[in-house]
């Protein structure tokens, strides 16, 4: 998974519906190609929305990673927006939480 269709996946969940995406369930490689792109986004200086918080850029640096990535959507000043991630056997899924309390898990298309 790149670190565009991890922004697009936020951003239509909130459109349709105000789903706010918390865990994503992803095989090994699509693990390691997002946390390569947001390990390049965050390094590269990530502009105004960085995909870890501030603390965890040096572990970036060092070449760790942290197994969360942010939410670009519902991050707010308090609220860290953070999506846990999980590698799975299957299939690249998605855990959405509603605004009534109930959740979804939506399986991602590879592109």
């Amino acid at each position: 998974m790149k670190l565009w269709e991890f922004d697009y996946l936020c951003r239509t969940e909130w459109e349709n519906g105000e789903g706010n995406v918390r865990t994503l369930w992803l095989l090994e490689d699509s693990l390691k190609e997002l946390q390569a792109d947001m390990t390049e986004y965050a390094l590269r200086g990530g502009g105004k929305m960085l995909p870890v918080r501030v603390e965890d850029i040096e572990k970036l640096r060092d070449g760790g990673y942290p197994m969360y990535i942010v939410n670009p959507v519902t991050r707010t000043d308090k609220f860290r927006g953070e999506v846990h991630m999980h590698i799975c056997r299957d299939q690249d899924a998605a855990d959405v939480f509603f605004p009534d309390g109930h959740f979804e898990t939506h399986i991602l298309a590879r592109k």
